[in-house]
């Protein structure tokens, strides 16, 4: 209640929230921070390079997400392998393989053993991520892909442990297993996620680029006296007014207008113009681009926010921020998908335990294991 508007930019880690002012930002932090994140007030305007310098830094990330992708495809090629030849290509010697019995389990294989022993790693390591995300959003009474991805995990793994634990006790007399659908599940889901990671740092790499167009030291000319005096000061020192000593080769600190000598500015990397613009006395200059030739002097008149690179920036930032409508629409129906599915998903349990107790089975149909175990599969098959 109270907020009107949230939009997230996952490329920069930042949001944007639209509140009435009797919603306490406090409040607001404190709500995202029971989600599952950080966050922090940042200042209005074009966000610098400092307030990003940690954010945009997504080598840790990538790491984690490499981490946990690798250890997940090692053990769940295997499982890959094992299913292609003998379940679609029918090796005849790798299906019996497979499928004889475990000696003193009965209704147990060695398929069912051997994707316990390889899934069980996935599930309990790879997928912590993905757990504590949809812990988070159903603490909020939310759903996320998240949510979905755990609970067909979870739902998978448990199931299929319940299944090898009757087969164990006598109580079925051949156990399907869902362990490896568990594991290539998250192993995909991982995937994915170290792709959004990789993408998400050449986005932000570009935004740095952008940032580190600006200088960070200039040569300030001051009048002392009646003789003037030059002083390196940082860029955030310049104050409107000042002179700067820009040498050939340097980028104008600041934009402003050339008070003395004359020169060409090499202005691409701002408006893409590829020729060298030339410069006199009384043009403006924009901060970032590049002195090719002279010496000049330029005096600062725009600074901050007011400033060409932060204008650019601001845009750069506000287009991310903003959403199309079709991508409106996709979110609304995002927000109904995962509810949806499982709401099937419980529909056919609900079904398939009517059809069991009932006799109403399909023609032809004679399920050799209980009722429950058999509309569990189904629950199970449709999660994930």
């Amino acid at each position: 209640p109270g907020v009107s508007q949230a939009m997230v930019n996952f490329a920069l880690s930042t949001a944007k929230v639209t509140h009435q002012s009797s919603v306490a930002k406090e409040k607001v932090r404190d709500i995202i921070c029971d989600l599952g994140f950080e966050a922090d007030e940042m200042a209005s305007g074009a966000a610098s390079r400092e307030q990003f310098s940690e954010i945009l830094q997504r080598g840790e990330e990538i790491a984690f997400y490499m981490r946990q992708f690798l250890m997940s495809f090692v053990l769940t090629l295997p499982l890959m392998l094992l299913m292609i030849l003998g379940m679609w290509f029918k090796i005849d010697g790798v299906m019996r393989a497979l499928h004889h019995p475990v000696p003193h389990w009965r209704g147990v294989d060695y398929w069912a053993v051997i994707q316990f022993l390889l899934a069980t790693p996935v599930v309990a390591v790879c997928g912590q991520s993905f757990y504590k995300e949809a812990w988070s959003a159903l603490k909020h009474c939310a759903t996320n892909m998240q949510v979905l991805v755990s609970l067909g995990v979870l739902a998978s793994y448990v199931g299929s442990l319940a299944f090898l634990a009757l087969a164990m006790a006598g109580e079925l007399q051949h156990v399907d297993v869902y362990f490896g659908e568990a594991a290539m599940l998250l192993t995909f889901m991982l995937l994915g996620k170290l792709l959004e990671s990789v993408a998400k740092k050449k986005t932000s790499d570009a935004l740095l680029t952008l940032m580190d167009l600006q200088p960070k030291k200039t040569i300030r000319v001051d009048n002392v006296d009646g003789k003037a005096v030059e002083t390196e000061v940082d860029i955030e020192f310049i104050m409107k007014g000042d002179v700067m000593k820009v040498m050939a080769g340097d980028k104008i600190p600041v934009d402003g207008e050339i008070v003395f000598g004359e020169t060409t500015i090499d202005e691409s990397m701002i408006t893409g113009e590829s020729v060298p613009v030339a410069k006199k006395q009384g043009d403006a200059v924009i901060g970032g681009t590049v002195n090719m030739e002279g010496l000049v002097h330029v005096k600062a008149l725009k600074l901050g926010d007011e400033s060409m690179l932060s204008q650019i920036l601001k845009a750069v930032q506000e287009a991310q921020n903003s959403k199309a409508p079709i991508q409106t629409y996709a979110d609304k129906i995002a927000g109904t998908f995962v509810p949806g599915v499982i709401l099937i998903a419980v529909i056919s349990l609900a079904a398939w335990l009517i059809c069991g107790y009932c006799d109403f089975y399909p023609k032809g149909w004679h399920p050799t294991e209980t009722v429950v175990v058999f509309a569990l599969r189904f629950f199970i098959a449709t999660l994930v």
